[in-house]
């Protein structure tokens, strides 16, 4: 049993790594006008840090816009394939 934990180590730190909350230090909020980061009540201040580092890039990458930019795509999308008679939404049946 020793020697398949001793194997497995590498990957249970990395699993470790992927749940911390102070690694990532939150996500992002969307659907407000603005940066808005949620953080998980365990965090220390390395994952306030990250928070922030995220709240950083986010707004020097211009998130928001581009988020917008990608909606207004598919609602043009969406409208222009509904005009052209094929509908883009697709019902699923029970029989599927």
């Amino acid at each position: 049993m020793a020697f398949g934990a001793l194997l497995s180590r590498g990957a249970y730190k990395r699993l470790k790594r992927t749940v911390d909350p102070n690694e990532y230090g939150g996500a992002p909020l969307l659907g407000v006008n603005g940066v808005v980061i949620i953080m998980h009540g365990a965090c220390s201040g390395q994952g306030v840090a990250h928070a922030i580092e995220l709240a950083c890039t986010a707004v020097k990458h211009e998130i928001n816009k581009h988020i917008e930019e990608g909606i207004a795509e598919l609602r043009t999308t969406v409208a222009n394939l509904d005009s052209n008679g094929t509908s883009a939404r697709h019902e699923v049946s029970a029989h599927e």
